[in-house]
């Protein structure tokens, strides 16, 4: 029996995880300082592959990171390396599509903890008591 492909699957899910955790964590405390008009423009990009068809998304990716794209191009000029079909590859398309799951709710988690933190210490408790009981 052979076990390549669920290596390679829990491989490419736990980088991906990984990298969207932390990114997504950067990326979320920027955009929740965003002003409201840059923001708006700035979700509606980062919502792109939630809302198109997988398919599209893809037809995407391939374009931009194979040999005739611009992310493939640079990377054949200053590696000499292709990346379509690679495992890595697959890790940068599950971070691009999940991308925007995690920033939507730490932008969320860190706009409402930003205002926890800011309200006088008589109301914290209250204040705690509904952010946690939303999960």
């Amino acid at each position: 029996m052979d076990w390549f492909p669920l290596y390679n699957s829990i491989r490419i899910a736990a980088i991906a995880t990984v990298i969207t955790f932390f990114f997504g964590i950067f990326l979320a405390y920027y955009i929740a300082k965003l002003p409201r008009m840059l923001k708006g423009v700035l979700d509606c990009i980062l919502t792109l592959p939630l809302v198109l068809p997988p398919t599209v998304i893809g037809f995407f990716i391939l374009k931009s990171i194979g040999k005739n794209g611009s992310v493939g191009k640079m990377l054949m000029q200053l590696f000499n390396t292709k990346i379509t079909m690679t495992w890595y590859a697959s890790v940068i398309a599950v971070i691009i599509v999940t991308f925007r799951l995690c920033t939507e709710r730490l932008e969320a988690r860190l706009r409402l903890l930003t205002k926890i933190l800011s309200m006088q210490e008589k109301h914290w408790g209250f204040q705690i008591h509904l952010y946690f009981g939303k999960f």
